[in-house]
């Protein structure tokens, strides 16, 4: 008689030794464990990152000392703004210059010499688009612009030397001064919106002071000007007595004004008038 193999206490074969001798049974025990391995792949599998259309049309713009940058939508209807990047390094994101998303589609930065990179990143609730699109801006000088001066707040007459010089531009660093009868500028100083000053010396008549400002380049020079008045009209006059009355005649003398402005007083009853000046001098009856 053959021998058998041993069989389970009960008589029954063990599962291990059904599966060895049956195939079919080895078949769907194998299936079940792909089955579950990959039930279990699917469980830890996340989506994949959210994609958002990144800008397009990047431009910068260089004026006075403001890089004015500009861009068009991102095609992505979730965004909620812009994050702007600048770097001074290619291939750099750099850092984000905005502290919130920007809401439009422009910014602007203050233009410092040399050449940055800006980087303009479409951003959503969940990320932005990742881009490293970078525009090189090259700035090589700042002019300042909108240079004016003006004498006593533009006054047309001056009864001092002394007078107050009120000072505008943009983008101005240090500025410079000089009566237009000097030959040489003074030292450039830093920019102010105000300054005392004294104008050329010498009689009666017409004076001008000289402007100018610069950044990392020299701006246009304005030029002021103002009409030095600080001699008193020279007055002569004769007064005849006539009945009940007197009677008054004026002769007025001034080499700058072109009219004398009068008042005659008599028992506290004042009386003005004007005279005429015709070569610096006027008379009146």
């Amino acid at each position: 008689m053959a021998n058998r193999a041993p069989e389970g206490e009960d008589g029954k074969k063990g599962f291990l030794d059904a599966i060895r001798e049956d195939r079919y049974v080895l078949i769907v025990a194998i299936a079940i464990v792909i089955f579950i391995a990959s039930s279990s792949i699917a469980l830890v599998t996340t989506s994949p990152p959210e994609l958002v259309a990144p800008v397009s049309g990047v431009y910068a713009s260089v004026a006075g000392g403001t890089v004015s940058l500009s861009w068009n939508a991102s095609k992505s209807t979730d965004v909620i703004g812009y994050d702007v990047y600048k770097s001074a390094v290619k291939g750099v994101l750099g850092t984000r210059l905005n502290n919130a998303p920007v809401s439009g589609l422009s910014y602007s930065d203050a233009a410092t010499q040399g050449t940055y990179y800006y980087t303009v990143r479409a951003l959503t609730a969940k990320a932005d688009d990742g881009n490293m699109q970078q525009l090189a801006v090259t700035v090589t000088e700042i002019i300042p612009a909108g240079v004016s001066v003006q004498i006593n707040d533009g006054g047309k007459y001056a009864a001092s030397d002394s007078v107050i010089l009120h000072l505008s531009a943009t983008d101005a660093k240090e500025c410079r001064y000089k009566n237009d009868e000097d030959p040489e500028w003074g030292a450039w100083e830093s920019y102010m919106a105000q300054k005392f000053w004294t104008l050329s010396p010498g009689g009666d008549g017409d004076r001008a002071v000289a402007y100018q400002c610069r950044n990392m380049g020299e701006g246009s020079i304005s030029i002021a000007k103002v009409i030095l008045d600080k001699n008193a009209p020279i007055i002569a006059y004769v007064i005849t007595p006539l009945a009940g009355a007197v009677q008054i005649n004026l002769v007025v003398k001034d080499a700058i004004s072109p009219f004398a402005a009068c008042t005659v007083t008599k028992d506290g009853s004042a009386e003005s008038f004007t005279v005429p000046l015709s070569s610096g001098v006027g008379s009146k009856n």
